[in-house]
């Protein structure tokens, strides 16, 4: 009987290290905020977390694959608003959050990657990347986004149905924080934010992307940033322009497009790159 009882708690454990959920409460010790506007306030019979313009992550959370949910409520106003989570920092994570003005549109909320500070909504729209969903405005409602290697699904207010699976997370697979995000147009109340570690069980199925044509050029090689200005009025680089340069290898996704902000962000005086082929 001892012999039992061992090996059952031994599983149970095992089941425990693998599967880690938690509430988090909106207490100053459990998030670190890097917003225009942020706050603890009573929102329609709640306390919420009032965010604009920034991220708030979860202190010390390690997220790779798992559960997000959390109850959102906003107003008609433009906005973009939801979650981040793989976050690196506060300029890389994977993100996706809702546009209130678009309510019931294809483009009603965002899946996109952000590297180095740079969003990429304009490179990722359509179909894996967006979904139709009408909004609630002023109460709230719930969101989960479920997380599996490189794949997401989110639910909007119906918990059975996801209204969006993202067919290809574009950041690499690797743990980090989770949070909530608020762009810098209208404010969002955030209440009852959890999330869980384990590895869920995806309702869809990636879709296999369709080949590229014959000819279509898939790898580039990126120089290092340089300021725009020190090209006015020159019309060839000189020998000691090139000498400048240094060059990076950078292979394009799946879909042909090649994200520049993968290499680098905009910072002041380096604003502009130079794209070369390896060989013609």
């Amino acid at each position: 009987m001892l012999k039992v009882y061992s090996l059952l708690t031994v599983f149970f454990l095992s089941l425990q290290a693998d599967a880690y959920s938690q509430t988090v409460a909106f207490d100053p010790e459990r998030w670190e905020i890097r917003a225009e506007e942020s706050r603890v306030v009573d929102h329609l019979g709640r306390k919420s977390l009032f965010l604009k313009g920034g991220v708030a992550a979860v202190k010390n959370a390690q997220f790779t694959d798992g559960v997000i949910e959390f109850d959102i409520s906003f107003t008609e106003e433009r906005g973009f608003m939801g979650a981040v989570w793989r976050m690196q920092d506060f300029e890389n994570y994977e993100e996706f959050y809702l546009r209130p003005h678009q309510s019931g549109q294809p483009d009603a909320n965002q899946y996109q990657p952000v590297f180095n500070g740079l969003t990429a909504w304009q490179l990722y729209y359509g179909d894996g990347y967006a979904a139709l969903v009408r909004y609630d405005f002023n109460q709230w409602f719930h969101v989960k986004i479920v997380v599996s290697g490189k794949n997401a699904e989110i639910y909007i207010e119906d918990m059975e149905k996801p209204a969006l699976f993202v067919n290809e997370l574009k950041r690499d697979t690797r743990s980090g924080r989770v949070g909530l995000s608020a762009g810098n147009f209208a404010p969002v109340h955030f209440s009852n934010f959890s999330y869980a570690t384990n590895t869920p069980t995806l309702k869809g199925k990636a879709k296999t992307p369709e080949p590229m044509p014959a000819g279509t050029i898939m790898s580039w090689q990126i120089s290092n940033a340089f300021g725009e200005k020190s090209l006015e009025r020159k019309h060839q680089l000189t020998p000691a322009d090139k000498e400048k340069l240094t060059w990076t290898t950078l292979n394009c996704e799946a879909s042909g497009t090649a994200n520049l902000a993968r290499l680098q962000g905009l910072r002041e005086g380096r604003n502009t790159v130079f794209a070369r082929l390896d060989s013609i």
